[in-house]
């Protein structure tokens, strides 16, 4: 909960923010002047891009994420203009401490892999036990069957997945 302080700053801030942009016109166009994104993805890095800016790009994300009560991130697709003759963007808004589209699939993946592996032991497990055949346990086969086939479409998942 914010204090009457905190308040009172941000409307500062606020104001104070306002009034730049108002005396300055250059400073309302948004520029990265160098953008250096990690192998993974995860983590850029922004210099020379004024403070305020990025404040209000902070700002603007969190009032997004806010705004649909996202639990992970926001997606959404940006077009850019026609005469410029690019493909239109995904762009990913995320909590700072949560896991991004590319973390949950991996995860999700991971599971899928560990379950696909644990059902092919089960399976070979049944088949040892039963070396002359599985048709004299009534109702059996049939399970097993649909095990494969649950598996085939995990692994199908797996494979949609990279």
């Amino acid at each position: 909960m914010l204090t009457l302080i905190d308040r009172l700053a941000g409307k500062w801030f606020d104001w104070r923010t306002e009034r730049m942009f108002k005396s300055d016109p250059s400073l309302a166009e948004f520029k990265f002047h160098k953008l250096e994104v990690a192998a993974d993805g995860t983590r850029a890095v922004i210099e020379h891009a004024s403070i305020a800016q990025l404040a209000q790009l902070a700002d603007a994300a969190t009032t997004l994420l806010d705004s649909y009560n996202a639990a992970n991130y926001v997606e959404f697709d940006m077009l850019p203009r026609p005469d410029h003759g690019f493909w239109p963007v995904r762009v990913t808004v995320q909590w700072a401490d949560r896991f991004s589209p590319a973390q949950k699939a991996q995860r999700y993946e991971n599971v899928l892999i560990k379950l696909m592996s644990s059902c092919r032991l089960l399976i070979d497990d049944i088949h040892a036990c039963y070396p002359e055949g599985l048709d004299e346990l009534e109702g059996v086969k049939p399970l097993i069957e649909n095990i494969e086939a649950s598996l085939e479409s995990a692994r199908r998942v797996v494979e949609y997945l990279k």
